[in-house]
């Protein structure tokens, strides 16, 4: 005899299992949920940027030369003389300028004061060639005399063409001071005194007194 199969009407089928997940332990699922959330996203916003470093491009020079372009730019070396000016003039005219292109004992230009700013010039027949300059910048009629007044510490020659150049000078040197140059010329030079030492004792004479013993221009022979 074949088996019987029993069906169960609808309502009479078992349950299917349903999990159900108590509230407190669901509440704690959730909030592990947003706080991987969160810390994933700090994560992504405290990113470091990167750093974009500014390429430095070299900034252009110009210089302008102090003496022309189609002068010859090496110095002079052979025979020289010295060509005296035939004529000059001073901003400070205290003293007659001239007197510092003779080379006696107290022939001098001097100038109360300082002399910062004061100029000397000089000038020569057109196309004079120039290699060098001397000077005393100091009164040398005595060791006393040139250690009681001012001296001169830094010039500034000027030239026709526009060139300059500046020379110190030593405060404890009363022989002349001679600086060479290029080969220029010039149908006047102007000096221009730059600085100087403090005066000597106030009860010396010529303390205050800035002073040039000798001048002297020097030429291709």
């Amino acid at each position: 005899m074949r088996p019987q199969t029993r069906v169960l009407p609808p309502d009479l089928e078992p349950p299917s299992k349903v999990m159900l997940v108590p509230t407190r332990v669901a509440a704690v699922l959730v909030f592990l949920a947003l706080l991987a959330g969160f810390l994933a996203g700090r994560a992504l916003l405290d990113r470091p940027e990167p750093i974009v470093r500014p390429t430095v491009q070299p900034s252009a020079v110009t210089t302008t030369p102090t003496t022309t372009p189609t002068e010859n730019l090496t110095l002079y070396d052979g025979p020289t003389t010295t060509v005296r000016p035939l004529d000059g003039d001073a901003s400070c005219m205290e003293e007659d300028v001239m007197n510092v292109l003779d080379s006696r004992a107290g022939r001098i230009w001097s100038c109360q004061g300082d002399g910062v700013g004061e100029t000397l010039r000089f000038g020569f027949r057109p196309g004079q060639e120039l290699v060098g300059l001397r000077i005393v910048g100091g009164n040398d009629t005595s060791l006393e005399e040139f250690a009681a007044g001012r001296r001169i510490l830094s010039v500034r020659w000027r030239f026709p063409d526009g060139s300059w150049f500046e020379q110190g000078l030593p405060s404890d040197d009363a022989t002349a001071q001679e600086v060479s140059f290029p080969p220029v010329r010039a149908d006047f030079v102007e000096l221009e005194i730059l600085s100087s030492t403090e005066p000597g004792e106030p009860t010396q004479a010529g303390a205050d007194l800035v002073s040039i013993s000798l001048l002297q221009f020097v030429a291709p022979a």
